[in-house]
């Protein structure tokens, strides 16, 4: 971190990092490993005043390109993605890699909600300010309609989970079912067995940070891979150990509300998700849950 004190980013910078020269600190701003006030920049002139937070990372932990993102639809409006597991949804200074919001910002994209940075699945973006706003109420009133897929460990042996979600005083990153945060309630189905493993339907009926995650940790069966609310790292599965570089946890559909009716929008199953098919997780065809939804 460099506290800027009235003068250029790169001067601050190499004033600030022992050993980086004006000419290294311009090719880090160049490579997208400088934040501002918690925004990347690429202006090595940009002018610091007093007080301004700025944080470095160093080049090698920056990704060479960004990743490709599936345009699941777009038009004047709106912009579906099929997010892709490990990209931050917007910009966040606690890591140099490109986020969604980046990645898309030719197409002048609002962030309007989010999915964990594992979580892989449909994710919509707004195109003009009054959709913005028009999709985040419809959010916050719980007009949004999600299913999500996950693998869990063990078979949840409830099909609703009604219980408050709030920050988890013992972990920052972390939340926790708490009577004193906000309700939360996720519909489940167990759809697959296999093993010590199953296949999930999750129907959040809130969006609270981390809601499956945590709602699924309290019911006794963490997601696969979800070290953070009790998964593990890798298991057996089909006869086979099966590394779990992730939470299995897949954002399958999802249904806006529009003057026309809704629209629902669709993303194939992720590859980690897909292969497990063979040991029996098997996950129903997307169309087939909408009139659960």
């Amino acid at each position: 971190m460099v506290e800027g004190a009235a003068e250029r980013l790169d001067k601050a910078i190499a004033a600030a990092i022992e050993g980086v020269s004006r000419r290294r600190a311009r090719g880090l701003i160049a490579d997208g490993a400088v934040f501002v006030d918690g925004k990347r920049c690429r202006v090595a002139s940009r002018s610091l005043s007093k007080g301004t937070r700025v944080v470095v990372h160093d080049r090698a932990e920056a990704p060479e390109a960004p990743p490709e993102i599936p345009i699941l639809y777009e038009d004047d409006e709106i912009v579906v993605v099929d997010k892709p597991a490990g990209v931050h949804v917007n910009e966040t200074e606690t890591s140099p890699r490109r986020s969604l919001e980046w990645i898309l910002s030719e197409r002048n994209v609002l962030v309007v909600h989010r999915l964990d940075v594992d979580t892989t699945g449909a994710l919509v973006f707004a195109r003009t300010k009054s959709v913005a706003a028009d999709l985040s109420r419809a959010f916050a009133e719980q007009r949004v309609a999600k299913v999500y897929f996950a693998v869990t460990e063990g078979a949840p042996s409830v099909e609703v989970v009604d219980a408050a979600i709030g920050p988890d005083r013992r972990r920052p990153r972390a939340r926790a079912v708490n009577p004193r945060g906000k309700p939360s309630r996720t519909e489940l189905e167990v759809v697959a067995r296999a093993g010590e493993f199953a296949a999930v339907v999750a129907r959040p009926q809130t969006g609270r940070t981390h809601q499956i995650r945590v709602h699924l940790a309290h019911a006794g069966t963490p997601i696969a891979g979800d070290i953070l609310y009790g998964g593990h790292a890798a298991g057996h599965v089909g006869g086979a150990v099966v590394d779990f570089t992730r939470p299995l946890l897949h954002a399958a559909r999802l249904t806006l509300p529009g003057p026309d009716g809704p629209r629902t929008f669709t993303a194939p199953l992720p590859a980690d998700l897909a292969a497990l098919g063979s040991a029996g997780l098997l996950f129903p065809d997307t169309e087939g849950l909408a009139s659960k939804a």
